[in-house]
């Protein structure tokens, strides 16, 4: 991170990623159809975008805890 980025602003960068693969296989859920191992491997894919949402929500306030102060 350079001297005069925002430190927030990779943390936007990752949420906005994540918000985008997020879209994205929200759009694809109209093309699944009707096999369920390709049903199955969707839920797990939005599980798992949803499990690094937060997961970058934590590093996201454990940085701001430890880097706020300076």
């Amino acid at each position: 991170m350079s001297n005069n980025e925002n430190p927030v602003s990779w943390q936007q960068d990752l949420i906005d990623g994540i918000n985008k693969l997020e879209r994205k296989l929200d759009d694809y859920r109209g093309h699944i159809g009707a096999n369920q191992s390709v049903k199955d491997g969707y839920f797990i894919a939005l599980k798992k975008v949803a499990e690094a949402k937060e997961a970058i929500s934590r590093l996201a306030e454990t940085f701001n805890k430890e880097y706020a102060s300076g």
